[in-house]
């Protein structure tokens, strides 16, 4: 038990290393790109597992329902620092 509270511990003070995508803009570590291809690639098998059946339980409409909230975020982020620079966006 004690070990345990340790480990604990020491993940409080250290934090916990989460590898995240690079922004190819910006090459710094992106959370709204890689919730965005977490969410791509669940929705892509949501789709696959509808008509092949290869996995099981993961609802089609759910997934659909992140990977729009994540592209949301991404791209939200993305035209906000180009505002943000004084960028006009690109159309």
């Amino acid at each position: 038990m004690e070990k345990l509270k340790q480990i604990m511990q020491y993940l409080n003070e250290k934090g916990l290393p989460i590898a995240f995508l690079r922004d190819p803009v910006t090459q710094k570590p992106s959370v709204s790109l890689t919730m965005l291809v977490v969410s791509f690639t669940i929705t892509i098998l949501a789709l696959i597992s509808k008509f092949a059946k290869i996995v099981d339980g993961i609802d089609v409409d759910n997934a659909m329902q992140l990977l729009i909230i994540c592209a949301s975020l991404y791209f939200g982020r993305a035209l906000s620092k180009k505002m943000k620079n004084g960028d006009e966006p690109k159309q």
